[in-house]
This record gives C-alpha cells, sequence and structure tokens, in this order.
C-alpha cells in the first residue's frame, strides 16, 4: 500500500459541528453515549439508543491506519442480532504528510457499508453511504492521545443476525500527501469480522485478521 500506518493523533474525544455534503446526508457531531469506548456523557441519547456491534478497545498507545485516494480502507463485520441500524461512529484523524500551507486537500470523506462476498470482502453498490468534508476533520497534533469519534447519521437500514457487512473509507480526491487515519488496536479482538486495505479504489482486497478498527453500531430493533 502506498499510504502507510502513522502513530500519533490530536487531542480531544468530542469531534467539532462537520457540514453534510450532498442530497441526503446527515452527519452528526459530538455524540458521545454510553458505551463509547473513550468518551462518556449524555449528549445524545434518544429512546432507541443501543450499542448492537462494536469495537472500541482501544490500543495501549495510539495507532492509525492511513488512506488517500486509491487506498482504502475497510473493517468487515458481523451482527449477532438483527437491527435497524442509526448511527454508525469511527475514529478519525487528518493526516498530512506535507508541511503546513501546502495548499492541498483531503476532499470529500466517504463512509458507506456494503455487503461481503464468498471470500468475506466488500463487494457490490453501497447499501448505506454517507460523504462528508474530510479537510473538517481534526489534523493530529499530539501522537500521545487518541483520535476523536465521528458520529454518522443514517436513516434506519435493516442489518440481518449473522450476516457479514463491511464498513468502507476511503477519500478518493485527496491531494498527494494528504489523507485520514483510522483508528487501529494492534491485536485482533474483534471475534465477527477483519480488517482490509485495497490499493485500487475498492476493486481488489487484502484481508487481515491482525489489526482491527475501532467502531460502534448503535440502532433499534428490527
Amino acid at each position: 500500500m502506498g499510504w502507510k500506518s502513522k502513530r500519533g493523533w490530536g487531542p480531544g474525544t468530542t469531534a467539532p459541528s462537520i457540514d453534510p455534503v450532498g442530497d441526503g446526508v446527515d452527519v452528526v457531531a459530538g455524540y458521545d453515549g454510553a458505551g463509547s469506548g473513550g468518551g462518556g456523557g449524555s449528549g445524545f441519547a434518544p429512546e432507541w439508543r443501543g450499542l448492537y456491534d462494536h469495537m472500541n478497545t482501544l490500543a495501549d498507545e495510539p495507532e492509525g491506519q492511513g488512506f488517500s485516494g486509491s487506498d482504502w480502507l475497510c473493517m468487515t463485520f458481523t451482527p449477532s442480532q438483527g437491527f435497524n441500524i442509526k448511527l454508525y461512529k469511527i475514529k478519525l484523524r487528518l493526516s498530512r504528510y506535507v508541511p503546513p500551507g501546502g495548499g492541498g486537500e483531503v476532499g470529500h470523506l466517504t463512509v458507506s457499508v456494503k455487503a461481503t462476498d464468498g471470500a468475506e470482502k466488500p463487494t457490490g453498490p453501497d447499501l448505506i453511504v454517507l460523504k462528508t468534508d474530510g479537510d473538517l476533520i481534526p489534523e493530529k497534533t499530539d501522537p500521545r492521545t487518541y483520535a476523536p469519534s465521528k458520529t454518522f447519521q443514517v436513516g434506519g437500514n435493516e442489518l440481518v443476525d449473522g450476516t457479514k457487512y463491511a464498513i468502507v473509507c476511503r477519500v478518493p480526491d485527496a491531494d498527494f500527501g494528504y489523507g485520514l487515519n483510522w483508528e487501529t488496536h494492534e491485536n485482533s479482538i474483534y471475534p465477527g469480522g477483519e480488517y482490509g486495505e485495497s490499493d485500487d479504489s475498492g476493486s481488489t482486497w487484502e484481508m487481515a485478521a491482525a489489526v482491527d478498527f475501532w467502531f460502534e453500531l448503535w440502532g433499534e430493533p428490527a
């Protein structure tokens, strides 16, 4: 992969406001409900709130895997019970490998949920897709702190128990030297899925069980 792992994230665990991009897209920032793994509080607590699937254990030290341009990342997951997904959360941090003021941009961040194929790799069209401005994701400034979580509100699509899906992240229009990092755990501790990376915009994937990405899936009973 051309976009390498990078340690270190900026301070804080509460996301700033992020303006949505595109029709029908709604991005909610700063959700810090119970079970968020690295932030307590109850900034947003709807009646339907329920944490249905997650890998929200933080590593002993901040770790992240980067993605930019044609380099995409995914985390597969398998719900143990069916539910209607309402929110999903991931921990992200902007990463820049050029001097400040270089004039480049990350561009649109796209986060989607896809089905998986017989090899348990992402496949087909996006089942759920959200876009936002990747340049509004905070940049890392302190290597000792973890990435803040970003919360995406979705329309309640049903996810079926025992079925493997994939969260796929990409910033396809990022300029050279600009990208985002997704918080990881250096050990595989989530039994229902694995980490994956693609260097050809999702056409092919390499999966690995050695690393997990941080995620939470919130919703209501199906």
